[in-house]
């Protein structure tokens, strides 16, 4: 390489915010995306919902970044015009300098090469620019091996980014799809992508290298899966998460668009099944998910994968015929092993000690109790709130504790069902919210289905696993 001029003086290199105005943008181009999705949906569809769901989530990580990228509050608000109104991009924070180049000696020094706004280059060594440069074409090569000599001492490159980030960008590049939004951050750290997820030359590099050094366990990791921990939970875990979602992937009837899992690892020594693990799929705007515990993390990932392979082959049974077909050992019960069994106990936290989470649903398009008993089997839930297409009020479909489907009404009337459904003849009950908790309370079930007497509507209020009382009503967009 080229040694131009060298820095007059040397210089402490510090990056300001730890959240770069790249990773703010992001946020704003995915949601105007999605955003724009949202615009063209069916007004009431699943779809629609999904997405304003999606929109929220990203509202909610912006905010989250931006109280730590901007401390001044009118630019703050600038982002958020920018954000929710397609106002002009805020000029804070400063967009940090490319990272063109970063290597590693035989002593362990690093050595980074950042583009300057004139396009200059600044070589830092351990925090400190040392030197200047004019131009460096060398940086432009996309064949892996690169090093840069500085003295006596040679610079190996080093890459940074997980094996899931490189995959999920090499998705984008084979298949054309939308950028892997949820690795924006470290591509833009470890420089391989630019502000409009255009690949780098640096990003060119990694991605030849990661090939050459295990190009089969990147293909099984070809969806994108985000893993999540909290509590002691291994990295091996992590590991085997992250590998047994991305070979589920392959499964799916439909190209899966993302996998997300979280190991938890409980603290209370007096919990039996400490190890808790859930998981999220979207197949292509399906979402599939599955929530277990075991007194083991490595047995909790299991059941959790073979949970999540039931919900994806009944899936494809479904996509392969056409029409309905739950799929279940015999009608109206689950498959074997799919009982509620594995799932966590909620916190016995003290009735003085709970809160109130109050979640409004949007529009819940009217549809069948098979349709609410499908979508209650591939979310893996409990129970299911839903409007029912016959009666169009509110009900709720829910499995007990013999593997029976059971149906809830506000006015209980009889029906003609493709699998046998329990009936429950009582009425919901129109209570006020303070009374439900108490009927909650008394009656100590999983949840309670009830009308709102100040909305007239139905809801249900059930225990959160951490103990406190969430409650779930039907509302209009």
């Amino acid at each position: 390489m080229h040694h131009a001029c060298s820095c007059a003086r040397l210089v402490v290199v510090t990056t300001g915010s730890v959240i770069s105005r790249d990773e703010l943008e992001q946020v704003v181009h995915e949601y105007h995306h999605v955003q724009e999705e949202h615009r063209h949906a069916r007004p009431g569809s699943r779809v629609r919902r999904h997405l304003r769901e999606r929109m929220t989530e990203l509202a909610t990580r912006f905010d989250r970044l931006l109280v730590e990228a901007v401390a001044d509050e009118q630019e703050r608000r600038r982002w958020h015009e920018h954000l929710f109104h397609g106002a002009a991009e805020p000029s804070a924070p400063q967009a940090a300098p490319p990272l063109l180049f970063r290597g590693r000696s035989e002593t362990g020094s690093t050595l980074e090469i950042l583009e300057r706004a004139d396009g200059t280059l600044d070589v830092v060594v351990d925090g400190v620019c040392v030197e200047r440069l004019a131009s460096a074409d060398e940086l432009l090569a996309t064949q892996p091996g690169l090093s840069f000599r500085r003295g006596d001492i040679s610079f190996d490159e080093r890459f940074a980014a997980s094996g899931s980030a490189l995959a999920a960008v090499q998705v984008m590049i084979d298949s054309g799809g939308p950028p892997p939004y949820r690795h924006t951050r470290e591509l833009l750290l470890d420089g391989l992508v630019d502000r409009n997820f255009g690949l780098t030359p640096r990003g060119r590099r990694a991605l030849r290298l990661d090939l050459r050094q295990g190009g089969a366990r990147r293909a099984e990791l070809a969806v994108p899966v985000h893993v999540t921990a909290r509590g002691q939970v291994s990295e091996s875990a992590r590991h085997a998460a992250e590998e047994k979602l991305a070979k589920l992937a392959r499964l799916a009837p439909r190209p899966v668009l993302f996998a997300r899992a979280t190991l938890v690892r409980e603290a209370d020594p007096a919990l039996e099944r400490p190890a808790i693990a859930k998981a999220t799929m979207d197949v292509s705007g399906r979402i599939i998910r599955a929530h277990v515990a075991a007194p083991e993390m490595s047995e909790a990932i299991d059941l959790l994968a073979e949970r999540l392979r039931g919900r994806l082959t009944e899936l494809t049974e479904r996509e392969t015929a056409r029409r309905r077909e739950p799929g279940i050992a015999e009608p109206g019960r689950w498959r074997h092993g799919d009982l509620p069994t594995h799932r966590p106990y909620y916190f016995p936290r003290p009735p003085e000690e709970r809160r109130l989470i109050r979640t409004k649903t949007f529009a819940l398009e009217p549809m069948s109790v098979e349709e609410a008993v499908w979508e209650m089997r591939m979310l893996d839930y409990d129970f299911h709130l839903f409007t029912n297409a016959s009666t169009r009020e509110e009900s709720v479909v829910y499995v007990g504790d013999e593997g029976a489907v059971h149906l809830k009404q506000i006015s209980p009337s009889d029906g003609t069902f493709v699998e046998p459904v329990a009936l429950d003849p009582a009425p919901a009950p129109v209570l006020e919210i303070g009374e439900a908790i108490e009927a909650l309370d008394v009656a100590d079930g999983p949840f309670l289905f009830f009308v709102d007497r100040a909305r007239g509507r139905g809801a249900v209020l059930y225990h959160r696993f951490d103990g406190h009382y969430r409650l779930i009503w039907a509302a209009e967009e």
